[in-house]
């Protein structure tokens, strides 16, 4: 037997258009990849992000290792590293490594490149290779 999930139906809001769930008329449809009540349909997958949080960090770490940027790159190898945001510290603050990993720094500078490469034990430009 499987693990049971409870949502309140309460979170099935009417979609754009008015159409609202008829809980009386269900269906698991698109090989289980939609929820139909009535004329509503609802995403298997959007139901269990939203309602499950081992289901949301499962889909989360599948998002990151599919990042082929700069950020989902560094993380990877941080990961693979055994490292935490915070051990770039005193070097690079964990601030500094999460705006990184979020692509959220455009120019890295010289010495937060120098840190990394010394930290990680990799050139700056291996890093997208992870």
């Amino acid at each position: 037997t499987g693990d049971v999930l409870r949502v309140a139906t309460a979170r099935f809001v009417p979609a754009g258009d008015g159409t609202a769930p008829d809980f009386s008329d269900c269906e698991v449809t698109d090989s289980g990849l939609t929820l139909r009540f009535g004329a509503y349909e609802a995403a298997v997958d959007a139901i269990l992000y939203e309602a499950d949080p081992a289901y949301r960090r499962q889909r989360k770490s599948e998002q990151h290792l599919l990042d082929d940027s700069l950020g989902g790159s560094l993380r990877r190898l941080r990961l693979l590293r055994g490292l935490r945001q915070t051990d770039f510290a005193p070097h690079i603050s964990e601030r500094e490594i999460r705006r990184l990993e979020n692509n959220e720094v455009r120019d890295v500078h010289e010495a937060t490149r120098e840190a990394l490469e010394q930290i990680l034990n990799v050139s700056f430009e291996q890093i997208s290779s992870y």
